[in-house]
């Protein structure tokens, strides 16, 4: 089978993020299936991007084939980001028939959050003679309204759901990464039995091999951890939905002599926000550090006693969350704090932490105390028991299975 992945922010190992089709696109070929990509020149959360000058640059990128269409620089969610994914969808549309002659895909893969390549997908796959497959990561454009406050008249909102209701319709099948979701896309006129559930997977292989933190960075966890008996941490994005604003208020309703310590490893638009907060409250229990490669996470995780992972209460996580770095924590055997409302989660299936309601400083700070009292052992067990769900059920040679069955298109429930 012949599969073109497209994607606004395909990573790689070397690139960074970001890594599900990428890791997608590295298991079919393993499978025997020819799989190529189409990506843009350039993305806010890669490490690398490459140096590109043109449109239809291509380049062996660990053994998959890469197509580069040359896209806008931008940082944040700014006016430039909307118009570099206009610009590369734009782009996406123009070339399909390009795309379409030299590829001859099978299966097309849109993989989201946004919707805008839908157009451009599904004219490659119908000139290809293919099937389309739409991939839901973020449920676009609920999410920009529950979370980020969009109001439903506003253009880019009208232009997302047009895109959203579009690819309903002309999917063969529609991939989420939500349990959920279909509840929502029922109502946008989806067919239950074109609805697949796969969510994000476990590759071991950023465990087996990890790298080493820069020495200044080592010495600066190992100081820290010198000085609290207990450290919570958290690897990720620090944006808007990532709850972490709640969880230093939580830290200044703690006690100092408990001697319990924060470690906050990554950048986004709150950071800044962030470490102000934490100096204004007087908190110097509380780490702040830049982001590592994923590879170095493994690293980060020895020095963190309890992994952290919240996000803002919203209407749209009752359709399920799906995060990486909540598979990350697991992998590595670290007992969970997750303040997320959501059902049908994996630290509820695994029973691998403690959940806690989003959004409540006073009861994640009371939460927090409680769980860095919790004896070793039980902190060992609950950490041992995520790790053994996620190589069971997630893993990517069952998640693999499951895609290779719904691209050949095999009825799945």
């Amino acid at each position: 089978m012949k599969v073109l992945i497209i994607a606004h922010d395909v990573g790689s190992k070397e690139m960074g993020m970001l890594f599900r089709p990428y890791h997608i696109a590295q298991g079919l070929k393993s499978r025997g299936h020819e799989v190529e990509i189409i990506t843009a020149s350039y993305s806010r959360v890669r490490r690398v991007n490459p140096s590109i000058e043109n449109d239809l640059e291509c380049s062996q990128v660990e053994g998959i084939k890469y197509h580069w269409l040359k896209s806008l620089k931008f940082s944040g969610n700014s006016l430039q980001r909307a118009l570099g994914m206009f610009l590369f969808s734009f782009k996406l549309w123009w070339y399909s028939s390009y795309f379409a002659k030299i590829l001859k895909a099978d299966a097309v893969i849109a993989s989201s959050p946004h919707p805008f390549i839908i157009w451009g997908a599904h004219k490659i796959a119908r000139k290809a003679g293919g099937n389309l497959f739409f991939e839901v990561r973020d449920i676009w454009p609920l999410s920009m309204g529950e979370i980020g406050g969009m109001h439903k008249k506003h253009p880019f909102y009208i232009l997302c759901q047009m895109a959203e209701d579009y690819a309903y319709k002309n999917s063969k099948k529609v991939i989420s990464l939500l349990p959920y979701a279909f509840e929502h896309m029922e109502s946008r006129g989806l067919k239950k039995e074109k609805f697949v559930f796969i969510p994000n997977g476990f590759d071991d292989d950023f465990i087996k091999n990890r790298q080493s933190l820069a020495p200044e960075l080592q010495t600066d966890l190992a100081h820290f951890k010198e000085k609290h008996c207990c450290l919570v941490g958290y690897v990720g994005a620090h944006g808007a939905a990532n709850s972490l604003e709640s969880i230093i208020t939580a830290f200044s309703l703690i006690p100092k002599e408990s001697k319990i310590g924060l470690v906050l490893v990554g950048d986004g638009s709150e950071k800044k926000m962030l470490i102000s907060k934490a100096e204004k409250l007087g908190l110097d229990n509380i780490l702040f550090l830049n982001p590592v490669s994923k590879y170095q996470i493994p690293s980060v995780l020895d020095f963190i006693d309890i992994a952290y992972i919240g996000l803002k209460k919203s209407t749209v996580f009752k359709f399920g969350v799906s995060p990486n770095k909540l598979i990350d924590y697991m992998a590595m055997g670290k007992p969970i704090l997750y303040a997320i409302d959501t059902e049908r989660d994996p630290v509820s299936e695994s029973n691998c932490g403690y959940k806690v309601p989003s959004d409540q400083p006073d009861g994640l700070a009371k939460a927090i105390i409680d769980v860095c009292s919790k004896p070793i052992d039980e902190l060992h067990s609950k950490g041992q028991k995520g790790k053994d769900w996620v190589e069971k059920n997630i893993s990517y040679s069952v998640l693999l299975t499951r895609m290779e069955d719904t691209l050949a298109g095999k009825h799945l429930t």
